[in-house]
């Protein structure tokens, strides 16, 4: 019984760290914004993305 519930806790975790992932990999070739952008001063990407917010 206790091993189901692992099972299930470890599957919502792992679930839940794919999404996000998935989310930020569609968000960067979508909106075509990178890494950088997502920092509030643009990183070490020489604030290219500046001009595509």
């Amino acid at each position: 019984m206790s091993g189901s519930i692992v099972t299930g806790v470890l599957a919502i975790g792992i679930g839940i760290v794919f999404f996000i992932g998935f989310r930020k990999i569609v968000r960067k070739f979508t909106k075509g914004e990178s890494d950088c952008c997502s920092t509030s001063a643009c990183g070490s990407c020489s604030c290219q993305c500046a001009s595509k917010k």
